[in-house]
C-alpha cells in the first residue's frame, strides 16, 4: 500500500481497544443504542470503504447525508453486532458476515443532529470483504459508493462543509468524492478508522 496506509491494517484494527461504555443522560437514564457497519475491501494497493446516501425525507434528522449502513438496536437483536448486520441486510441487501471477516470495533459516539447531542449511542463495527460484494439499495438508501481511503488519508479529498444551524453557519471538516460530501457523524467515525490504519496521515483543521 502507498503511505500513509499501514500494510498491517487488519492486525491494527483487531488490536484496537476503544472505550466501550456509553455515557448516561443528565438524569442517569441509559442512551438508546445503535450500530453501523464499516465494510472495507482491498482494491489494488489500497482500501475502499462502503458508504451510502440516505434518501431526502421530511422529518429525517440525517436526510440526504452520507452514512454507514446501520440503525437502532431492536429488541430481537442479540447484540450490537447483530444490529449492524441486520441493518446492512435491510439497507444494502447483504450480511457483512457472509462476505467478509470481522476486524473488531471502533469507539462509540453520541449522535448529534442540528448541532445538538441526542440520547443515542452509536457503535461502529468493521469488516474486511473476502469475496465480491454487490450492494442492492433499498428504500433506506438513495445510492451506495466506495470511498478510496488512500487519497483520503493522504489529504487529497479534504473539503469544508457549510452547515446552517438556525442562524449559525458552521464550517465543518469534510471529504469530497464524486459529487458527494462526507461530513458530520460519519466523518467523525471514519476519523478514528483512519487514525488506526493511517496514523501518519495529515490532519484536517476543525
Amino acid at each position: 500500500m502507498q503511505p500513509p496506509l499501514e500494510p498491517d491494517f487488519a492486525a491494527r484494527l483487531l488490536a484496537h481497544r476503544p472505550a466501550a461504555e456509553p455515557p448516561r443522560g443528565p438524569d442517569g437514564q441509559e442512551f438508546a443504542r445503535a450500530a453501523v457497519a464499516a465494510l472495507l475491501r482491498a482494491e489494488g494497493d489500497g482500501l475502499d470503504l462502503l458508504l451510502m446516501v440516505r434518501p431526502v425525507r421530511a422529518g429525517d434528522r440525517w436526510s440526504g447525508q452520507v452514512c454507514l449502513p446501520g440503525g437502532r438496536r431492536e429488541p430481537e437483536d442479540l447484540d450490537p453486532v447483530h444490529t449492524a448486520r441486520r441493518e446492512t441486510r435491510e439497507e444494502l441487501g447483504f450480511d457483512p458476515d457472509d462476505v467478509g471477516r470481522p476486524l473488531g470495533r471502533l469507539g462509540g459516539v453520541q449522535a448529534r443532529a442540528r448541532g445538538g447531542p441526542l440520547p443515542l449511542w452509536i457503535e461502529p463495527f468493521v469488516w474486511l470483504a473476502e469475496r465480491p460484494v454487490t450492494p442492492l439499495v433499498s428504500a433506506e438508501a438513495e445510492q451506495h459508493f466506495w470511498l478510496p481511503l488512500g487519497p483520503v488519508a493522504r489529504g487529497e479529498r479534504g473539503a469544508t462543509w457549510r452547515h446552517q444551524d438556525g442562524e449559525r453557519t458552521l464550517l465543518l471538516p469534510a471529504w469530497s468524492h464524486d459529487n458527494v460530501v462526507v461530513w458530520g457523524l460519519t466523518h467523525h467515525i471514519l476519523g478514528e478508522l483512519l487514525d488506526v490504519v493511517a496514523p501518519t496521515r495529515p490532519r484536517q483543521r476543525r
